[in-house]
């Protein structure tokens, strides 16, 4: 029902939140399964990553800097990255879709005249498990913008104002200090 999938969009943000505060990066469609109410998140070894410095203060480090610092590094969010691409493929744990390409050609394994062949090539990806169904259909994030940023303010003013739990010697961070 409704009520699910805007406490759905709630707990997503709630995980945004939690990966942005620990440099999270690489949480894309392919890594989220929405059970019902739940956003479900695996492959996990895109946590605590370091954000990159550099000497370089061009324009492009700026750039790249201000998204390393940002919640759109996490992948969860779409960026503008997509949109300026020759597709319009988003991969987003919010918003990838269905009936979409790969960005890159794979290889592709074909038997021609009875000879294999490996050949590379742009593939339609499988219709991504990451967004919650209402009626048969996939919800349209957009709808539930707010969920998702109450979500992410609630849960992100308590880990401000636990900070000091969390980081302190014997805190909940503890055994993952030094974790890249």
């Amino acid at each position: 029902d409704a009520g699910e999938v805007a406490r759905f969009y709630n707990r997503l943000g709630k995980h945004l939140a939690l990966f942005f505060v620990l440099c999270g990066t690489d949480f894309h469609c392919d890594n989220l399964i929405a059970d019902g109410e739940h956003p479900v998140f695996f492959d996990l070894e895109g946590l605590f990553h370091k954000v990159p410095s550099s000497s370089n203060e061009g324009i492009k480090d700026q750039v790249y800097k201000s998204i390393w610092s940002s919640v759109l590094f996490t992948g969860v969010l779409p960026t503008e990255e997509w949109a300026a691409g020759e597709d319009d493929n988003d991969r987003s744990a919010v918003l990838a879709g269905e009936g979409q390409t790969s960005h890159i050609e794979l290889p592709i394994l074909n038997v021609v005249e009875g000879i294999p062949k490996i050949e590379r090539q742009k593939l339609t990806l499988s219709t991504p498990s990451n967004r919650p169904v209402l009626n048969k259909e996939a919800v349209d994030p957009a709808a539930y913008i707010h969920d998702l940023v109450g979500g992410f303010s609630v849960f992100y003013e308590l880990i401000q104002r636990h900070s000091e739990l969390l980081l302190e010697q014997g805190g909940l961070l503890e055994s993952f200090r030094g974790c890249e």
